[in-house]
């Protein structure tokens, strides 16, 4: 349940929202902090579509432009096409909605003989409402909860599975099977991406509820991109956000 206020939906390319665009009820472009925003309506609510850029910096900017010159929104929705760890049983054009976002590059980097890749750091990055986030970005339970049960209903006689679990951001992309592994075993996230952690850190510093939702265009691992499906990925993402929206109660709290 959300206000009347905008939702903003972040994605890192236009291709990542070409779907939700193409539902909005009089779409109107305007650039914030050098980056393009549509807004319209999607069913009775006020949608907002930023394309942020790649990555983490990229989000951070864009993200913190709009929030620092437009009336706080009701939910921040990061959303785009994601690579599936193969052991959270997600395959390519599945969905996920994170129950966390982790930040798997932010750290100490962990001893040779250790397992992890990183150690968490001995301070924080972040503190809101008495939480230290060192690594690991709450999402707004309720919301994630609404989203995941919202698409699984409709996803219920369907092939495509829809989970939750943590997602991983990162700013080296995974090439190979050892890292894929290591990131598995110690985050035992269901996605990677790259750009969620910045814009969790960014939606909390302002106070904005945050949430995730994912689709997998591709598996972590051995780069083989033959067997990558982006498109179907971008569909599947713009349809769950969508959905999510679609299906939302607007009341006067979030």
């Amino acid at each position: 349940m959300i206000t009347e206020r905008t939702i903003l939906v972040c994605a890192a390319v236009a291709a990542e929202l070409d779907g939700l665009i193409a539902r909005l009820k009089s779409p109107l472009r305007q650039r914030i902090g050098g980056r393009t925003m549509i807004t319209g309506r999607i069913g009775n609510l006020p949608v907002s579509l930023l394309i942020t850029g790649p990555a983490m910096v990229n989000t951070a900017q864009a993200l913190t432009a709009v929030l620092e010159t437009n009336p706080p929104p009701a939910c921040v929705i990061q959303t785009g096409c994601a690579g599936a760890f193969r052991q959270s049983g997600l395959d390519i054009g599945d969905i996920a909605v994170a129950s966390c976002v982790i930040d798997a590059e932010l750290g100490i980097e962990a001893p040779e003989n250790d397992p992890r890749l990183t150690q968490p750091l001995p301070f924080p990055v972040l503190i809101r409402n008495a939480n230290e986030i060192r690594q690991e970005y709450p999402v707004t339970q309720t919301l994630a909860q609404s989203a995941l049960s919202i698409l699984r209903r409709h996803y219920a006689d369907s092939a495509i599975r829809v989970q939750s679990g943590s997602i991983i951001s990162v700013s080296t992309i995974t090439a190979g099977e050892k890292r894929a592994k290591r990131l598995y075993a110690q985050f035992a996230a269901c996605m990677e991406a790259m750009e969620g952690a910045a814009a969790a850190h960014v939606a909390l510093y302002y106070h904005v509820p945050f949430i995730e939702i994912r689709a997998a265009s591709n598996r972590v691992g051995t780069r083989d991109r033959d067997n990558w499906n982006p498109e179907l990925a971008f569909q599947r993402c713009c349809d769950a956000v969508a959905l999510f929206i679609s299906d939302l109660e607007i009341t006067d709290n979030v």
